[in-house]
């Protein structure tokens, strides 16, 4: 939202006709004036084609809120990926008893306090309850947190900080792991802030074969089976330690979600599906001129 307001202006003035995408995040909040009052003054835009969504709480939330048409609006679920990361040469894994350790992943930036909107919190929580029942896990941190925002002392030898990576630094750490966790919840770090599902970094780590327990709040999902190709929880700790429980206890199972898992995301985010229908999309409102 932000990059398209911003560039009202010269679009406008110079009277270019434009789609855009309006993803979670990027000055996007519901129930917001200023999102709200930002959004408006762009789908009221004379040059204003269309907006492409990709999350149905998006498009509902346009068509309930009066901003725009329906036929103004194109659900394209998830997001362009870099290519790249569909053709990782993956090595298959070592059951856990043989590797030793079962490697448990949280992936984040931090925009406040104990990264409470991400889930970071439950995370820690969980990795206090887990280690007093199995000494080979281990946990993983990535993104703007250390041992400074939540006290880990307990946790000395169970967990490593590995800070902020580049993205494609990404898939060596995640191909040493088994499962990541991604407890994030709506509007905590702002009244009407929200995430994208699954996040970027869930997305990098099931391509790379790391079974991913998430939340979805909001009801976003609309291509994934839960339990066969990810697994969609409540968002205590509790839920999440039953579901981690279940993986290490099956590792059949955790093996059988990391393949499926895999297969799907490749074909969720391959160019077919993600790109075709954007420059269909594009090629039909030149065309239409």
């Amino acid at each position: 939202l932000t990059n398209i307001y911003e560039n009202l202006v010269w679009l406008e003035k110079y009277k270019i006709p434009f789609v855009f995408t309006l993803y979670p995040g990027g000055g996007f909040q519901i129930e917001d004036y200023i999102s709200d009052q930002k959004l408006q003054k762009v789908l009221e835009s004379p040059q204003f084609r269309k907006v492409i969504v990709n999350q149905l709480f998006t498009k509902e939330y346009l068509i309930s809120k009066k901003f725009c048409s329906e036929d103004k609006i194109e659900f394209i679920f998830g997001c362009v990926v870099p290519q790249h990361s569909l053709k990782t040469n993956l090595i298959l894994k070592d059951n856990y008893s043989v590797k030793k350790t079962f490697n448990v992943v949280f992936c984040a930036a931090k925009y406040m306090s104990k990264g409470l909107d991400k889930g970071y919190d439950v995370f820690i929580e969980l990795a206090h309850h887990l280690i007093a029942k199995y000494d080979f896990v281990h946990f993983h941190v990535i993104g703007g947190f250390d041992k400074e925002d939540i006290d880990v002392s307990l946790l000395e030898g169970k967990i490593s900080f590995y800070g902020y990576q580049k993205f494609d630094d990404l898939a060596a750490i995640f191909q040493k792991m088994d499962v990541i966790l991604s407890p994030n919840k709506p509007f905590l770090f702002g009244k009407g802030a929200f995430d994208g599902f699954p996040l970027g970094t869930v997305i990098e780590a099931v391509l790379n074969g790391v079974v991913a327990i998430v939340t979805d709040n909001l009801n976003q999902n609309t291509v994934f089976e839960n339990g066969k190709e990810i697994i969609i929880t409540n968002d205590d700790v509790i839920s999440f330690e039953n579901e981690v429980i279940n993986l290490i206890e099956s590792p059949e199972k955790l093996s059988k979600i990391s393949q499926n898992g895999r297969s799907k995301f490749l074909e969720i985010y391959s160019n077919e599906y993600q790109m075709n229908p954007r420059i269909e999309l594009l090629v039909n409102e030149i065309e239409s001129k």
